[in-house]
């Protein structure tokens, strides 16, 4: 069997350091930013769902305006090609 080579952004310390990374960010933001994730969407919606059953509707339009910004950032990547290299 043939082994592959693996690139550098799919090795195993560097997805253990962008997790990292990305797990400080949330960690961040969702304290200092008033309970929204910089990344991570699912809870997003899950926080927005719980606002929606509590009754909190002035907090569920800045959990929109993340949702929305994250909609808009991957619009922006499908639309812009960032070419690798192999």
């Amino acid at each position: 069997m043939q082994e592959r080579e693996f690139g550098a952004y799919e090795r195993l310390l560097s997805g253990a350091l962008l997790t990292m990374a990305a797990g400080a960010l949330d960690a961040y933001t969702y304290l200092e930013d008033g309970g929204v994730f910089a990344g991570l969407q699912t809870g997003n919606l899950i926080l927005t769902g719980l606002r929606v059953g509590r009754g909190e509707f002035g907090a569920i339009i800045q959990a929109l305006v993340s949702l929305g910004m994250f909609a808009v950032g991957v619009a922006i990547i499908r639309v812009v090609p960032i070419p690798l290299p192999q």
